[in-house]
């Protein structure tokens, strides 16, 4: 079988994605740094609902029970990009992060098993910060600097058990590497510079399980679950002076999560739908150690969207997919006075078609604001671009 022409077309757009800018926000620096929740980008366009959304032209990355609707060979590619403005009582700083977002594979076997794999971002760590200080009459300058991140690699199953009733399984691996380097520079150059630099390597094993009921046509439930997960890790230890040849051994904690959510079909064209994450993220160790300042995170996210005309031949206007959403949670870290961080986003998408509907461009907007100057001294604004391009092909049909 000849490799279809669109999927050669759709890799090599690929390399136009794949680029990385530096910045990030100071919040990263605690324990395996800012979570991404990026589900496909028709999800994020509706404030990230994603438990009980399925779609035939989209990939689930959340719920594996979602892929009960794919009927072709799909490839989906996605791309993210972050302006962030930091503001704190002594200053504010600006930075941006783009970065291809990932991408996923599905394939639908017949009798109700569907099968995917992909290759997602977990967490980021990006942060620098630097402060003057002295010890007696000597003065000195302290640099911190964090970078790095988890990255996930996730198989996926579903099973439609009855028409109305599917059932998930992903199993997932961890890899990734933390690097921080701690600077010291003194004013008076009879002291000598301190330099030290640490690298992590992690990896592991995880699991998320996941169903979606339709009890009627209209309304739709779903639920996850992600149990704890626990990572391997080594870090070594290098400094102006010597390296430490034997890394030490040490292991990372993830918090288990679960969530629920539904959709209901007001009408033929418009659908609505309401979500709850919970993830315990005040259970995170490293090391068997729990992270200090970090709290739970309940997300509630509602969503809606305006339904496309399926039909090729509709007008372009009435075949186009448009969105809005809004979510709002605390940030995993509390502020220096122990107070929680409120974190919102408002979210606006749309979906393009492409190729008589074998392929689909989303584009999602989101706008966001994390803590407050009087609440917490320091707060964050946030503008999103997620752009994702997914197409397919019904493979394995006989023609003769």
């Amino acid at each position: 079988m000849n490799f279809p022409r669109f999927f050669k077309f759709i890799i090599l757009i690929t390399f136009l994605f794949i680029q990385n800018v530096d910045g990030g926000s100071i919040l990263s620096s605690k324990g395996v740094g800012l979570p991404f929740f990026h589900p496909n980008t028709r999800s994020m366009g509706m404030g990230g609902l994603s438990i009980a959304i399925s779609d035939p032209f989209v990939i689930s990355r959340i719920n594996p029970a979602g892929l009960y609707m794919s009927q072709r060979t799909q490839l989906s590619l996605q791309y993210y990009f972050e302006n962030n403005d930091y503001r704190d009582i002594n200053g504010n700083a600006s930075s941006n992060y783009s970065n291809f977002d990932g991408f996923t594979f599905a394939i639908p076997f017949g009798s109700g098993l569907n099968a995917s794999f992909g290759l997602t971002p977990f967490s980021r760590m990006d942060y620098q910060l630097s402060y003057s200080n002295s010890i007696e009459t000597e003065s000195y300058t302290k640099s911190v600097e964090g970078n790095g991140g988890l990255n996930t690699f996730s198989f996926s199953l579903c099973w439609a058990l009855r028409s109305n009733l599917s059932l998930g399984l992903s199993g997932h691996y961890f890899f990734g590497k933390f690097t921080e380097r701690w600077d010291v520079e003194y004013d008076d150059q009879g002291f000598f510079p301190s330099k030290d630099e640490f690298t992590t390597k992690n990896w592991g094993f995880g699991l998320t399980t996941g169903f979606i009921y339709r009890p009627f046509t209209a309304l739709t439930i779903g639920a996850i679950y992600t149990p704890e997960i626990n990572l391997d890790n080594q870090t070594s230890i290098s400094n102006l002076y010597q390296t430490e040849d034997k890394p030490d051994q040490g292991s990372i904690l993830l918090p288990a999560s679960w969530g629920v959510g539904t959709t209901f079909l007001i009408t033929r064209g418009v659908l609505l739908g309401i979500e709850y994450h919970k993830r315990n993220w005040s259970r995170m160790a490293i090391n068997g150690t729990r992270i200090q300042g970090t709290c739970d995170v309940n997300r509630l996210s509602v969503g809606g969207e305006i339904l496309p005309n399926r039909n090729p031949e509709a007008s372009f206007l009435r075949r186009l997919a448009f969105r809005l959403g809004f979510t709002t949670q605390p940030y995993l870290s509390l502020d220096p006075m122990q107070n929680s961080i409120t974190e919102q986003w408002v979210t606006m998408g749309i979906g393009i078609p492409l190729y008589m509907n074998a392929a689909q461009i989303d584009i999602a907007l989101s706008y966001g604001t994390r803590g407050s100057l009087d609440s917490n001294n320091l707060s964050e604004n946030m503008f999103r671009i997620s752009l994702s391009l997914t197409g397919g092909e019904k493979w394995f049909i006989r023609r003769y």
